[in-house]
């Protein structure tokens, strides 16, 4: 009887292990992602509410939570998506019946790669759930789609917060031609994944799209774009929403030169600066406010321009140099 009780609870402590041990979509994690839309906002929370055993390995079950307009709020979204690591490598499993699904294993992403390495993957049938697109854009038939071609044009290291925790980061860029598909990860952060969502994004005319990444956070790690409040996603969310207090124009900027109309609404100019993000919240510029600003050295794309005065910021906007 001990020795069927020592066996029991060995086996309990292996099973539980085994699931805590995954770095990649354990118990709890969450991504928080602004996404691309006409309009505005296609906010997205992915979160990891638990765990299944597939064939022996130990898979998280990653819900998805889309805004609600109406509510403002997030309400549940009836889509999962199964994800499973191996030594550093990040499979998802193609859960459809038969005959539309193949209820295997496929390569998503491999933080192992190196500057030049080639990385060929799948997405699964809901990919654009898990991506940063608005749904309305969604070009999947319901069935798996690859397999993608990567190129690994660059890595390095991303700290995270508190934790200390160096990530390695890397940098993809699309191989295959559209038409008929492209499919593309851009920036891929160790333990987090993708920053244009799970299972990427396809490919547009200006990197990232418009897309935003958010906030990651697990029991260990936490990284998050210093233009929000953290992961404190609701109230970066409402933050959005306030009435901005400046007029800013042209949006894209085309000629290098960015403008200001504000009635100031009892702000001292002369106490305000702009700090200038890129989209994965690192800063690229700061500089004392003024009628008009100069972004012309500024690479095209898009980024967060931040207003702050003494008690802290009183605008934000997200704009596109061209």
């Amino acid at each position: 009887m001990k020795s069927l009780l020592f066996s029991a609870v060995l086996f309990l402590f292996f099973f539980t292990a085994a699931f805590s041990q995954r770095n990649f979509a354990p118990l709890g994690a969450e991504w928080k992602f602004e996404g691309y839309m006409e309009g505005c906002c296609n906010y997205k929370w992915f979160k990891v509410e638990s765990e299944v055993e597939i064939g022996g390995k130990f898979c998280g079950v990653v819900r998805r939570y889309a805004w609600d307009h109406l509510a403002n709020d997030f309400s549940f979204a009836d889509d999962s998506l199964i994800v499973w690591e191996e030594n550093g490598r990040v499979f998802f499993y193609d859960d459809l019946p038969a005959p539309q699904g193949t209820q295997q294993f496929y390569l998503l992403c491999d933080f192992n790669l190196q500057t030049g390495d080639t990385l060929e993957f799948f997405v699964p049938h809901n990919a654009d759930a898990f991506s940063i697109w608005d749904e309305s854009y969604q070009s999947s038939d319901g069935a798996l789609r690859g397999p993608f071609r990567n190129l690994i044009t660059g890595t390095d290291t991303v700290t995270a917060p508190g934790s200390g925790t160096a990530l390695k980061r890397l940098y993809h860029f699309p191989l295959d031609e559209w038409p008929p598909a492209i499919r593309t990860m851009e920036t891929v952060v160790q333990r987090i994944g993708s920053l244009e969502g799970l299972a990427g994004s396809d490919g547009g005319i200006i990197p990232n799209d418009g897309s935003t990444f958010i906030c990651y956070q697990d029991s260990a790690v936490q990284l998050f774009n210093p233009f929000f409040n953290g992961c404190d996603f609701l109230s970066a969310v409402r933050e959005q929403q306030v009435a901005a207090p400046f007029h800013i124009y042209p949006n894209p900027v085309t000629g290098g030169i960015l403008h200001f109309e504000s009635d100031y609404s009892g702000m001292d100019p002369k106490n305000l600066r702009i700090r200038m993000f890129d989209m994965m919240g690192r800063e690229v510029k700061t500089l004392s406010f003024a009628a008009q600003i100069d972004v012309s050295d500024l690479r095209k794309g898009f980024y967060f321009m931040a207003v702050e005065g003494q008690a802290g910021r009183v605008f934000g906007a997200k704009i596109i140099v061209m």
